[in-house]
């Protein structure tokens, strides 16, 4: 996910997802087919490539998960047609996915039974597991009849494949007739071969699921709605995740090959596979950046006031993602609002800070909107308020937003 820095001008957009500076966004589900680029602290892109979301709906391993999140509600709600004391089978049950549904088959009161790695890690992984709700924890073996030896009288109705090939006709010879397998991914390359006797005298059906295309269907709302959903079990300690998170400054040569295959190793007695987030950068870190371009934005538009203005593609800059034209303001200036900058305190709440305005002689609002009037102004701006013993990030963006007109 990602904060928008900057939106073109004077661009028509069709999306009903506006987006505005300082909105948080992640990419929609279908960016691979149109990648907007992920190794990079800024990036400009199509602002229908993203989706405006609330910054604190979900913890930041949770957004970055958020299609694998999105893929477990999805494959309970729409397939195998489950219901409480149901069955489910699924593979690669130890990754984002394979963690969710155990966790939303939980509060379904549904059965799981989870196939994991055959590493030195299988006890510690069967563990953590166990901790999040699942009923059984096995082996994903090649010995087919060991396998359903395992399984023993427990036919499930509906497998989750995430592997494809063999580890996906595994699942499907498990299930119970007029059971159904859905593929959600193809880690093995191939899809799930099925015998004729399984099709045809199990009734074994066989799909395929796809989150892009889900979205495409159903649209960005029905996308929301989903992720509200999600939050809320998030929100509620329900629905947790086992990643960890590695910011891209402390990044080595040997650090990032590791995070790119932490999910695919092989896992020792101490150590299992799990999904590696990569953090660009942090909200501090936005903000600063977005009063940098804001100053080049302001000295590109003083050097162009000549020049005839072309046609523009609908592109924005962005820390991380970005948006779209924003919405004119019809809010008054600050010195039409606030005699003084003490009334303009005192409304946002921030009155402690009053002393040190009268201090440095900062009390006229008609100064205070002279200094953001500069070239790089609201950076000078929030500077001073650091200065005069404003520590607080959220608190200067306020004083100074208000100044501005944002607020």
């Amino acid at each position: 996910m990602g904060v928008v820095l900057a939106t073109a001008q004077n661009v028509p957009t069709l999306s009903k997802f506006a987006l505005e500076v300082k909105d948080w966004v992640i990419a929609m589900p279908d960016a691979r087919q149109a990648p907007i680029g992920c190794w990079g602290t800024l990036c400009v892109c199509d602002s229908s490539r993203l989706l405006k979301v609330p910054a604190q709906m979900l913890p930041l391993q949770h957004y970055a998960c958020s299609r694998s999140l999105c893929t477990a509600f999805r494959l309970l709600e729409d397939y195998g047609n489950i219901k409480p004391g149901d069955t489910i089978i699924q593979n690669g049950a130890d990754l984002p996915t394979g963690q969710a549904v155990i966790q939303l088959c939980k509060m379904l009161k549904i059965r799981t039974i989870n196939l994991v790695p055959d590493d030195d890690a299988f006890t510690r992984t069967k563990e953590l597991l166990m901790e999040l709700g699942g009923t059984m924890v096995l082996k994903d073996t090649t010995n087919v009849v060991a396998f359903l030896k395992d399984i023993g009288g427990e036919m499930p109705r509906l497998a989750i494949d995430g592997l494809g090939g063999e580890a996906g006709k595994r699942l499907a010879i498990s299930l119970r007739p007029g059971g159904t397998l859905v593929v959600h991914a193809m880690a093995n390359g191939q899809v799930p071969q099925l015998s004729p006797s399984l099709i045809m005298y199990q009734q074994i059906s066989l799909h395929g699921f796809n989150l892009p295309q889900w979205v495409g269907e159903n649209g960005p709302e029905a996308y929301v709605s989903m992720l509200e959903a999600v939050s809320e079990l998030v929100q509620a300690e329900r629905l947790n995740l086992f990643t960890k998170t590695l910011p891209v400054a402390e990044l080595t040569q040997k650090s990032m090959i590791e995070a790119i295959h932490s999910h695919q190793t092989t896992g020792s007695a101490f150590k299992f596979r799990e999904r590696t987030v990569l953090q660009f950068g942090d909200e501090s870190t936005a903000n600063e950046m977005y009063f940098e371009l804001q100053a080049a934005i302001r000295k590109l538009s003083a050097d162009f006031d000549e020049v005839p203005t072309m046609p523009q593609p609908d592109v924005v800059a962005s820390f991380a993602a970005p948006a779209t034209q924003p919405k004119p303001s019809s809010k008054l200036k600050a010195s039409d609002r606030w005699a003084d900058s003490s009334d303009l305190l005192k409304e946002l709440k921030l009155e402690v800070y009053i002393p040190q305005f009268e201090e440095e002689e900062m009390t006229s609002i008609e100064l205070l909107e002279e200094i953001v009037a500069r070239g790089d102004g609201e950076k000078e701006l929030m500077d001073a308020l650091k200065e005069m013993g404003i520590k607080k990030m959220g608190h200067r963006q306020a004083i100074v937003g208000a100044v501005v007109g944002k607020l």
